[in-house]
């Protein structure tokens, strides 16, 4: 099963799920959400401060170029701007590999901006392998046409290695804001992986509730949230974990979500990325809604419990999207995107595996493919918590909690992994799947 259409194939004649359950475009639960950890930035716009790299096994030999000159990095022009999901990232430093010597390391300090990473090889064999933290991944792609993205607040070691002379580029975000609604230095996106900003707000510091009228197209929305404190002006700080998000729709619930942060998301870049919808009709208090209809979406600054507090400083928000357009298939019972944007690239999903509760070291092979994987989970488990261990050729590698029905996106697969697997405790009905996507930019 390697194209969508034979995933399309297999997964039809499934039944939909029933319309109360939610999905998350990033990691989904039913009914009220307890902890969703999200990383936070802790600057929301204005320019980057100019921050040192440390580079190992090859010399600086760049800095903030005039684009209008020859430069070269490995004997490739550099580019003076690059671009990743809508957003426009402009050279600052560029780095080279020792004569002789065919990799070349450099060591990002944290910054309140994200910044971007990339390559080029001298001569005609552009093939390199990266690692990027714990992540491993081959890359073929044309000079300074892929990346690696490092978020706000991160601290990074990137080492590429090719077959000859290796050159590495750093961009930081441009003052630039994508089409879109931006508020505070902050934008949601008008369009992201198939779907299309129907409105958004976000408030004035300090504000602790906002909302906005929107009219539905389709008839079945998705919304994101956006939440930070500004408690601590260091990138990359744990935020308030009794501070929380609690969103609406016409006056009725739809989750509760902490304003804690977790790896490889920043929303204060890019907000609209991550969200919730309903997985049925768009229903709420017995009505259901239909595309035409206006409905006013609503967030609030609370406590676990759902009672309004006040934090100075805090900016909160929200953006509420159509439907993706670009397909969503069910898979294992949960409904999940063909396209996902991740890590400031585009994937298409074209591989899926689903086994059914309890997994006891189920393994699936991973697909061939000629780009890099990135793989994710989803799960319909009912009311009940399971523990989910994910592991790669045998060794684990993340442990997932969770209840209800949802999916995720766990890592870029290294190029020598074999196989994927999943054992599950605590549950003894429902399913698990592994998810396979397949970057396109």
């Amino acid at each position: 099963m390697n194209t969508i259409d034979d995933l399309r194939a297999t997964l039809a004649g499934r039944a939909d799920l029933h319309d109360d359950y939610l999905t998350d475009r990033v990691r989904a639960v039913n009914g009220r959400v307890r902890t969703v950890r999200r990383r936070r930035a802790a600057v929301a716009g204005g320019t980057a401060a100019v921050v040192l790299a440390g580079v190992v096994g090859g010399v600086a030999i760049l800095d903030r170029p005039d684009p209008t000159n020859d430069n070269l990095l490995a004997g490739v022009p550099v580019p003076e701007t690059l671009a990743s999901t809508g957003h426009t990232f402009e050279f600052a430093d560029g780095y080279e590999s020792e004569p002789g010597e065919e990799t070349v390391t450099v060591t990002l300090p944290k910054s309140d901006a994200p910044r971007l990473v990339s390559w080029a090889t001298e001569g005609d064999d552009q093939a390199v392998l990266v690692k990027d933290g714990s992540q491993r991944f081959e890359s073929s792609r044309p000079d300074f046409t892929d990346y690696v993205l490092v978020y706000s607040g991160e601290h990074r070691k990137i080492t590429v290695t090719g077959h000859t002379v290796v050159g590495l580029a750093v961009y930081e975000l441009s003052g630039a804001h994508p089409d879109g609604y931006t508020a505070q230095g902050v934008t949601f996106r008008q369009d992201i992986a198939g779907s299309s900003l129907l409105g958004a707000v976000i408030g004035e510091p300090g504000d602790n509730e906002v909302s906005v009228d929107v009219t539905l197209d389709e008839g079945k929305p998705t919304w994101s949230d956006l939440c930070d404190l500004r408690t601590d002006a260091t990138p990359n700080r744990i935020e308030d974990p009794e501070a929380y998000i609690s969103l609406s729709a016409d006056g009725h619930d739809l989750s509760t979500i902490s304003c804690g942060y977790g790896e490889l998301t920043d929303p204060m870049l890019d907000p609209g990325t991550g969200g919730g919808s309903l997985l049925g009709p768009f229903r709420l208090g017995g009505r259901t809604y239909e595309a035409g209809d206006e409905v006013t979406f609503s967030a609030r600054l609370t406590d676990e419990d759902g009672n309004l507090i006040s934090e100075p400083g805090a900016v909160i928000g929200l953006g509420i999207y159509d439907a993706p357009r670009s397909g969503v298939v069910e898979v294992g019972g949960v409904k999940v995107d063909e396209t996902v944007e991740w890590g400031g690239h585009v994937w298409q999903l074209t591989h899926t595996e689903v086994t059914a509760l309890p997994a006891e070291d189920w393994t699936a092979d991973v697909p061939p493919s000629g780009e890099r994987l990135l793989v994710g989970t989803a799960h319909r488990y009912g009311d009940h918590n399971v523990a989910a261990d994910l592991f790669q050729d045998g060794e684990i590698y993340e442990t997932v909690t969770s209840f209800g029905a949802g999916w995720g996106l766990n890592r870029v697969l290294p190029p020598d992994v074999q196989t994927m697997g999943v054992t599950t405790k605590g549950g003894s009905e429902g399913t698990v799947a592994l998810l396979f996507y397949e970057l396109i930019r």
